[in-house]
């Protein structure tokens, strides 16, 4: 009787020890961009916040900010969950009437569409600043990477953009893969 009892207790540590292992490893990770994870980038951040935003008590969003101490000088990463399709399409059509006003900078605008997921980056520079942003939909969910500086008159402008453009993609490379989208 006292073995039956030891085993069914050993039987029942090695399942619940089984089935936290199980949970915490099946869970996704957070995501936001941490400080850290910004860190091992190669960004350090003079400020950073992180959000989780409700849409009709659902999860929208989770959003982080950071303003860096180096170039570029902002970045903000978004992952909304729930996102209809025309969400994307509205956001796309947005920065095509924005590039067809000159008056409100230079606009690029590019699809850069695979199989599973629709995506298209951006690279502004206006009056305000040089944005660089890169937006992917696979499914319902939809990444959003922006870096944005300040425009200095009379300053390198291409390679402010470029500038801008690299660390979109860096974050973006790395949040699709901690997603597990690549």
């Amino acid at each position: 009787m006292i073995r039956f009892a030891a085993a069914v207790t050993a039987i029942e540590i090695a399942l619940t020890i089984a089935a936290a292992l199980w949970v915490s490893l099946a869970e996704a990770p957070e995501p936001y961009l941490s400080r850290a994870e910004l860190r091992a980038l190669g960004f350090e951040a003079d400020a950073h916040s992180t959000e989780r935003k409700q849409r009709f008590g659902a999860v929208f969003s989770y959003d982080t900010r950071a303003s860096l101490a180096e170039r570029p000088g902002a970045l903000y990463v978004s992952l909304r969950v729930g996102t209809p399709p025309e969400e994307y399409r509205a956001r796309r059509g947005g920065e095509i009437l924005l590039s067809g006003e000159p008056a409100r900078g230079v606009t690029t605008v590019l699809d850069s569409d695979r199989e599973g997921v629709r995506s298209y980056s951006v690279r502004h520079r206006g009056p305000d600043g040089i944005r660089a942003e890169v937006v992917f939909l696979r499914g319902s969910e939809m990444l959003i990477v922006r870096a944005t500086r300040p425009d200095v008159p009379g300053g390198p402008g291409n390679a402010a953009s470029a500038a801008c453009e690299r660390a979109a993609r860096i974050v973006q490379h790395y949040m699709l893969r901690k997603l597990g989208w690549a």
